[in-house]
């Protein structure tokens, strides 16, 4: 079997469109992660899965937890885009290591990981308030509980469904 790619670069695209395909790329990265082996176990050992009605908030929880203690958010290069595998992200854990993420990297992982048992998730896109109205920041949302429930890695101490102040949003189906 190959091995997972470690990190995808591009430059990035001019405004929206580069926006959009990189939702694109992500979104694709979710879908194939989930379904490897090393997502699936990793996942299976901290959650369980939305077949236990009452178990969504210790779940999510649970992702949340590993994102604050196991990586540090750093931004990538100037007009460069970078995509670390959540397969590679989770070696590196699995080993030890403190992953530096941006928010891009922690939204794969933590909807990878919750997409590999059962819960349904979609990309959100925000404009926070200095860059306007232009999509600039991404994170997850999973349906638990009858509803959205924002998990933004880029903040570890926030609870659970917090959302950064934004000026517009969008959403990209996974």
């Amino acid at each position: 079997m190959p091995s997972a790619p470690v990190v995808s670069r591009f430059t990035l695209g001019q405004g929206e469109a580069g926006v959009w395909d990189t939702a694109r790329v992500m979104a694709q990265i979710i879908r194939e992660s989930a379904t490897t082996w090393t997502v699936r176990q990793y996942a299976l050992q901290m959650i369980t899965g939305p077949q236990d009605a009452g178990s969504w908030r210790r779940d999510l929880t649970a992702i949340k937890a590993l994102l604050a203690g196991s990586t540090l958010f750093v931004r990538d290069p100037e007009n460069t885009e970078l995509l670390q595998h959540p397969v590679w992200v989770l070696d590196q854990v699995s080993s030890g290591e403190r992953v530096g993420l941006d928010c891009d990297d922690l939204t794969m992982l933590s909807l990878s990981l919750a997409k590999s048992v059962g819960y349904p998730v979609r990309l959100k896109l925000a404009a926070l308030p200095e860059y306007g109205r232009q999509l600039s920041h991404v994170y997850g949302e999973i349906w638990a509980g009858g509803q959205w429930i924002a998990l933004d890695g880029t903040r570890p101490l926030m609870p659970l469904g917090w959302e950064p102040a934004s000026t517009r949003v969008a959403y990209f189906n996974i």
